[in-house]
């Protein structure tokens, strides 16, 4: 995306970055015969907060196409909950666009997410965390997230920044000025505009760094706000 310091935004031929999704949620009747794991009455947002829970992944479901994007295909992992009192199960979900997601079953990763809720337009912001057994990054999601309000202890080898200039206006939403966002890590950083991708060296690894959205009000009532979707580069690959 060029830097056309406030004209309509271009749309990349292969067409935008679009709703990415990282969850964790109950297996569905015929995804496993292992019980699922209870998420109780807050949806599991308690339980799972940091640190998280520490999964092995035992399946991997078929992948489902997105009911409104077919280009947005859905990874399905079935993983056991370790140190349960009792064995159970949740399904680890990815929803990713021309991508899915590579799991080696037996794998130990420790799921992490977040959450809070505010009166305000985006409706909250929230951030999920996986890692492989020896606590490396291996991928995450943040929604909604600035600066002042970034999970420092979900991504403490990362924090991020926005540049001044606008980079263009978003076309489907005329008020909304879209921003670059910068990923920075010790090692250096990685500079991605809102509804792109690209690849960047960040802490000694390569990660694929999509960022759905990153913007502002142009009325100045909302300040800026992104969205990013951060994976090592071998966890993921080209949808079939």
């Amino acid at each position: 995306m060029q830097d056309v310091r406030g004209g309509v935004c271009p749309v990349p031929k292969d067409g935008w970055v679009w709703r990415l999704e990282m969850a964790l949620h109950p297996p569905m009747p015929g995804d496993t015969s292992i019980q699922a794991c209870s998420f109780g009455d807050t949806s599991g947002l308690v339980e799972l907060a940091h640190p998280g829970w520490l999964l092995r992944i035992v399946d991997e479901l078929p992948m489902l196409v997105d009911t409104h994007f077919d280009d947005h295909f859905v990874s399905r992992f079935v993983a056991a909950r370790v140190g349960a009192e009792q064995e159970c199960s949740v399904i680890l979900s990815w929803k990713l666009k021309q991508q899915r997601v590579h799991l080696s079953i037996g794998a130990y990763v420790l799921w992490s997410y977040d959450v809070t809720i505010e009166d305000f337009e985006a409706g909250g912001w929230s951030s999920s965390v996986l890692r492989d057994a020896d606590g490396v990054f291996l991928a995450g999601y943040a929604s909604n997230v600035r600066p002042e309000l970034w999970y420092k202890e979900m991504w403490p080898e990362m924090s991020i920044s926005f540049d001044d200039t606008v980079v263009c206006r978003d076309a489907e939403r005329p008020k909304a000025l879209v921003l670059r966002v910068n990923l920075e890590a010790s090692d250096g950083s990685c500079a991605v505009d809102g509804r792109n991708a690209r690849c960047c060296n960040l802490a000694g690894r390569e990660y694929e760094v999509a960022c759905p959205d990153a913007w502002r009000s142009a009325s100045g009532v909302f300040e800026e706000y992104a969205d990013l979707f951060v994976a090592r580069r071998e966890l993921i690959g080209p949808a079939p």
